[in-house]
């Protein structure tokens, strides 16, 4: 299920995106604008644990894919997290937790005025335009909590309101289950905690199946 936001952008070069985040889940399509008025998309995704953005300039080879690191290593650790990028003039500037921001420059400004923006997943129509370089363009999309969404340092976006009738959307952040316990993996396997139970990975053992139980 996705959420969109119909043409937030203010500036016609660039703009800037803020939002929290809290996840378990390691893999998801968070973000997505695009096409505007030259081509142009930025977007943010979740994957293997780690988050980056993409932005693509709307020419053949303009895209660009950067990884934002937490101190913490991976995001999908079920704490909130805090993204800000912002574009102009030719550079993106990139902050994950407010911590220093990674600078990039760009080979041509990006221009998404009058693009709408799509969160936590995409429809049918603009997945086959994503580009093939935003690894979670085919799924997944994302599951988790994000909430606090301003562009163009404007008002929060009222995604209570644009949510109200969305059946598999929350209002408000769920509590994070806890189903790891102690012997919920056999065969030290490894359990990790996911918004639809735990996961069990048992790569270092001689043992697989569902919980490692098979040798």
């Amino acid at each position: 299920m996705y959420v969109r936001v119909a043409a937030p952008w203010n500036a016609s070069d660039g703009g800037k995106l803020e939002f929290y985040f809290r996840t378990v889940e390691p893999t998801g399509l968070m973000l997505y604008s695009g096409p505007g008025s030259d081509g142009s998309s930025v977007s943010v995704e979740l994957f293997d644990g780690r988050l980056y953005v993409n932005v693509d300039d709307g020419r053949r080879g303009g895209f660009r894919k950067y990884v934002l690191d937490a101190r913490s290593g991976r995001v999908d650790d079920g704490q909130p997290h805090r993204v800000s990028v912002e574009l102009g003039n030719g550079v993106v500037w990139m902050t994950l937790d407010d911590d220093a921001a990674r600078v990039e420059r760009l080979d041509r400004q990006v221009d998404l005025h009058g693009a709408a923006v799509y969160i936590g997943g995409v429809d049918d129509a603009v997945r086959g335009r994503l580009p093939w370089h935003v690894w979670t363009r085919v799924g997944p999309w994302y599951r988790g909590c994000l909430w606090s969404v301003r562009f163009d340092g404007g008002r929060m976006v009222d995604l209570a309101g644009l949510t109200r009738d969305a059946a598999d959307i929350q209002i408000g952040c769920a509590a994070m289950p806890n189903d790891c316990t102690s012997d919920t993996c056999r065969n030290d396997g490894v359990c990790s905690q996911s918004w639809t139970g735990p996961v069990c990975d048992c790569s270092r053992t001689a043992f697989t199946g569902s919980y490692c139980q098979q040798g």
